[in-house]
């Protein structure tokens, strides 16, 4: 991704007034699907599976001041801490987690990824009092498009990450503008 394409689409934060990235993991941030199963191999082998687009998003997107979390359905929480820190050493501390191990609950919201984003925001808040996430501040980038709908039926943007596309993926958050 060029310097000129990087700005670009940090520009769209702005057109977007977008302050939380709510990012899945599994065929979205890594181009395939661990199943849940444990990683078998080192924590710079899966790194190697980040996308690229992920790769200059994360850091640009935390740099502009929007609050980033990972939503996932797997339970490798631990593994994909280890992945960030790895690709985002100094802040991937600052960006929660929150996946199928039982380490958080949140009350009321029941479908897609939208407990994990409730828990994530919670989170957030208590480490950065000042910033208001709204669902219309908020975009969620899945490549399950039940989760996107259960977002966008609450009222959350959300855009579909193609798996096999997922080079278009800036063209469609540029259709949100």
């Amino acid at each position: 991704m060029s310097t000129t394409t990087a700005d670009q689409n940090l520009q769209i934060k702005y057109e977007l007034n977008i302050n939380f990235l709510a990012l899945d993991f599994d065929l979205t941030i890594i181009s395939f699907h661990t199943g849940g199963r444990p990683w078998g191999g080192s924590i710079e082998e899966m790194s190697s599976f980040v996308r690229p687009m992920f790769r200059h998003l994360i850091p640009l997107a935390h740099q502009a001041g929007i609050q980033i979390a990972v939503v996932t359905f797997s339970p490798q929480v631990k593994t994909i801490s280890q992945v960030l820190e790895h690709l985002f050493p100094n802040f991937a501390s600052s960006i929660p987690i929150r996946g199928h191990d039982r380490s958080w609950a949140v009350e009321g919201c029941l479908h897609g990824k939208q407990p994990h984003m409730a828990s994530a925001i919670e989170e957030i808040y208590s480490n950065v009092p000042d910033v208001e996430i709204t669902r219309n501040s908020t975009l969620l980038v899945d490549d399950d498009d039940n989760n996107i709908d259960v977002a966008l039926n609450e009222g959350v943007r959300a855009i579909w990450l193609d798996p096999n596309h997922a080079d278009d993926f800036f063209d469609d958050v540029r259709q949100l503008m």
